[in-house]
């Protein structure tokens, strides 16, 4: 099961996923993500601290999610992503199309150097 949390740090929806991405779970974290993009949210940062395990399906909303926010001109990245499923992002090979932070700091100053 998973639960989300949501907020909103320099322009950045910033959503925390607690629990496990998984099939049962992927349709309600979809729809979550669909409703902050309508509700304005083109650059989403997902905290994946809290994140113990992704299946195929969970895959398949972060690749969808990064889809829908390019094609409205902003962008999807990860942050806090733990060995265990960065590993899995690795093994197939998610983490070459999505960028990955260390940390809200590391992207915050990215984000800072790419604008200055």
């Amino acid at each position: 099961m998973i639960t989300l949390s949501h907020e909103i740090e320099q322009g950045i929806d910033i959503v925390g996923f607690h629990g496990r991405l998984s099939a049962a779970d992927a349709g309600k974290v979809s729809d979550e993500l669909n409703r902050i993009m309508e509700n304005g949210g083109r650059n989403i940062s997902i905290d994946m601290a809290d994140l113990d395990f992704v299946d195929s399906s969970g895959l398949s909303v972060l690749i969808n999610t990064l889809k829908l926010t390019r094609s409205a001109g902003g962008d999807l990245v990860l942050v806090n992503v733990n060995p265990r499923v960065m590993a899995l992002l690795e093994l197939t090979r998610v983490n070459e199309i999505i960028d990955i932070y260390e940390d809200q700091s590391s992207l915050f100053a990215a984000l800072k150097q790419q604008s200055g």
